[in-house]
């Protein structure tokens, strides 16, 4: 069993009721990239979950490869965007050519990375499938952040 099969189980309410933060995160992402995120770019959207923001992307004229660790997220994700590419795998041990102008992993999704050893993984595989020029763009939550403002959350 791997640490995410857990969200097999909830992976229909995450569809259901997360739907809206990838349409208003997608603004702040692109102004973030800025010209490195070239019309049509390939982008990789690492531990997608149930693919609302891989619909957004390809919505928008963008390639997408998706990766995550839950099955039921990614049988969600290729319903949501049937044009992407979804891949399970886990973030810390993934491997990928090197074609994408950008790796985007939001909604807080590297919190399930619990090391710093861990994290280091994670980005040297995202290293290793950048373009030169490419851009990760990423959100985490501090533990202090959790416990002061996502209390009864």
């Amino acid at each position: 069993m791997n640490r995410y099969s857990d969200y097999d189980a909830f992976a229909w309410f995450y569809n259901r009721e997360w739907t809206t933060f990838s349409r208003r995160i997608f603004p702040v992402l692109k102004q973030m990239a800025g010209e490195k995120l070239l019309d049509k770019a390939k982008i990789l959207d690492l531990c997608c979950g149930t693919g609302q923001l891989a619909k957004v992307l390809l919505e928008k004229g963008y390639s997408v490869t998706g990766i995550d660790g839950s099955k039921e997220m990614l049988r969600y994700a290729k319903e949501n965007a049937p044009e992407a590419e979804f891949i399970l795998r886990d973030a810390r041990t993934f491997r990928l050519p090197c074609v994408y102008h950008a790796v985007f992993s939001t909604f807080d999704a590297l919190n399930h990375i619990m090391t710093i050893e861990e994290l280091e993984k994670v980005f040297k595989n995202v290293n290793k499938c950048l373009v030169k020029g490419g851009i990760f763009i990423f959100d985490m939550t501090t533990k202090n952040h959790f416990e002061t403002k996502q209390k009864g959350f």
